[in-house]
């Protein structure tokens, strides 16, 4: 191998360890969506149905607008210490326009009662903002996470999955286990896929400076 192949390896090893990865905004979507499960314990009204219970509305509106603020800032930050930007407003741009939609869908009452019983209409909108980002960063892993959401936030509104965790032979009997169950299952992939992406992202800066 010539010395321009090596080097041209050494400097695509230090883009992929400079450039800001997904870890982050996976993470601070994680937390959202686990901040919605503590509110389902501490929140009086536990009707379900959005119409009726507006500290929902307003937790997932201020959560989700903070989730998305903070991981523009972040990206814009490590652009500044990288060098190398990644633009991380059509994220926001995407789950905050879906979330809108769809709460005004739930506060109009403009869907079945199927699918806003279980208030969590604003984790479609949550999918909708992962599916335009890996459409957009054209990261492979981003886009298995987006597939795998899609069937996850769908059952999360139709069906509660604490009945799957019982035939599976895991039976969780308590208050809100299927708010446990639905939000949690979302949750996990998310924290799973911000947890792959930080250490791929590590091992991609260790490579980097050991190749200097």
């Amino acid at each position: 191998m010539s010395d321009d192949d090596d080097g041209v390896q050494i400097a695509q090893r230090r883009v992929r360890a400079d450039r800001p990865g997904p870890a982050i905004p996976l993470l601070l979507l994680a937390l959202v969506v686990i901040g919605a499960i503590v509110l389902t314990f501490v929140e009086a009204n536990q009707t379900g149905f959005y119409i009726e219970d507006p500290a929902r509305v307003a937790y997932w509106a201020i959560a989700s607008a903070l989730a998305y603020l903070v991981a523009v800032l972040v990206a814009r930050r490590q652009g500044y210490r990288g060098g190398i930007w990644v633009d991380r407003s059509p994220l926001a741009a995407a789950g905050m326009i879906a979330l809108i939609v769809a709460l005004i869908i739930v506060l109009g009452e403009f869907a079945a009662g199927d699918l806003l019983i279980r208030g969590n209409v604003p984790v479609l909108a949550l999918t909708v903002g992962v599916l335009v980002w890996a459409y957009r960063e054209h990261r492979p892993g981003l886009w298995a996470i987006a597939i795998v959401l899609i069937p996850l936030s769908l059952l999360a509104n139709l069906y509660n999955m604490e009945n799957l965790l019982g035939r599976m032979g895991i039976p969780i009997s308590f208050a809100h286990a299927d708010q446990v169950a639905n939000l949690g299952a979302i949750a996990i992939v998310l924290l799973i896929g911000a947890a792959g992406f930080g250490l791929a992202h590590w091992f991609a800066a260790i490579r980097a400076r050991r190749s200097r």
